[in-house]
């Protein structure tokens, strides 16, 4: 019997699948399973390589050059976004033109696909899944990056209608994110599912069990810094965040909107806000480790309901989780619903999310309450096995 392949497309970086990731875990599960997979993916200009492989037992790494595309300024992704796909089919015709693969795995961003989809037929690839993680160009519309009638948007709301067409299934990170694309695309019902984001929890490291003393409040936040993060938000937090006592902040993450922050901090003379550009995974998972509180933030402008994944590292690590986003997200219903924190709307909500950060330093049993279902839910919601299984059974 022949080894099942899998080839997967992704703007991520991926360079090996010993960390912890959404990607590299999903993959890593379908090589335990017994398939082999090719992974597609950039290697941005800004680490001076060339285009590489990877090979680590049954996984071949493609690492295309390309120019600048995720962190960089709005200019060179826009034209960086538009040429990958041109690479990538460069690439593929290169490396893989006699493979076959029962699935063909792709993730969004970016939607620039379609016509490297179309080389790929059913002699090529079976299954085409597509794994919804962001919704373009409507999220550039949302933050005024664009308006509706550009040429910019208009043709990439074309070409994503496209994309949505040619593959076979696609996986939404939310109820919220499904109904998103039924509402606003004619798009067959049966394509769609909900394929959360997940992650291998046997990954993670030990965790220290014993419940947190509050000498300090320490509040954290890991992940994307850029403008759908709403930054003149965050800034106001901080400034807050200083006038209280005992408590500190963490911002752990880089992007186009981390300059803004660092500079905002210097200029105010912050003290109890610290910004640090890059972690390693165990050293992020420390800082985890030691937090009371995780956030999330989220401009409020958004009209797409967006479901960040450092959601999934603040539940193993039982942080109570304090959002503010915008009212589209149903991120806010898992919090709520669940017990987990507190939610908040805009950057008029800040004071009433400065007074649930005050009550929760006064009252130990408080915070406890609040987190000690955690892991309980990431086990049960986003483990690796809800996403593999989805996908792999389309193969049968």
């Amino acid at each position: 019997m022949s080894t099942k392949k899998i080839l997967f497309i992704t703007l991520a970086r991926i360079d090996n699948l010993d960390q912890s990731g959404i990607y590299s875990d999903l993959i890593s599960k379908f090589i335990s399973e017994g398939y082999e997979a090719t992974i597609l993916c950039p290697l941005e200009r800004k680490y001076g390589l060339n285009s590489r492989i990877i090979k680590i037992d049954k996984c071949k790494i493609i690492q295309v050059k390309s120019l600048n595309i995720q962190k960089t300024n709005i200019f060179e992704k826009i034209i960086s976004t538009f040429l990958i796909e041109f690479l990538f089919i460069i690439s593929f015709l290169k490396n893989c033109k006699n493979e076959k693969f029962e699935i063909g795995l792709f993730t969004t961003p970016p939607i620039f696909i379609t016509n490297f989809i179309k080389i790929l037929n059913k002699k090529r690839v079976g299954i085409k899944y597509l794994l919804l993680k962001d919704i373009f160009p409507q999220n550039a519309l949302d933050l005024n990056i664009t308006n509706k009638y550009s040429p910019f948007y208009l043709y990439s709301r074309f070409i994503e209608k496209k994309l949505y067409k040619a593959v076979d299934y696609i996986g939404c990170m939310s109820k919220a994110n499904l109904n998103y694309i039924l509402d606003h695309n004619k798009v067959n019902k049966k394509k769609l599912e909900i394929n959360p984001n997940t992650i291998d929890i046997s990954k993670y490291p030990k965790k220290n069990n014993s419940y947190k003393k509050l000498k300090e409040l320490k509040l954290v936040y890991g992940g994307n810094l850029g403008a759908p993060q709403n930054p003149n938000l965050i800034s106001k937090f901080i400034s807050e965040i200083e006038l209280l006592e005992n408590v500190s902040f963490k911002i752990i993450g880089s992007g186009t909107e981390f300059n803004f922050i660092e500079k905002y901090l210097q200029e105010n003379k912050i003290k109890k806000t610290r910004i640090i550009k890059s972690l390693s995974k165990q050293m992020y998972f420390d800082e985890l480790e030691k937090a009371d509180i995780g956030l999330i933030f989220l401009s409020e402008k958004f009209t797409i309901p967006n479901y960040p994944s450092r959601l999934l590292d603040y539940l193993y690590f039982d942080l109570v989780i304090i959002s503010n986003t915008d009212k589209n997200t149903d991120i806010t219903d898992f919090i709520l619903n669940n017990n987990l924190g507190k939610c908040f709307y805009g950057i008029d909500e800040v004071y009433e999310m400065i007074r649930e950060i005050n009550k929760i330093k006064h009252n130990s049993d408080y915070l406890n309450s609040l987190n000690r279902n955690s892991n309980h839910l990431l086990t049960k919601n986003f483990n690796i096995d809800v996403s593999f299984k989805l996908i792999d059974k389309k193969n049968k």
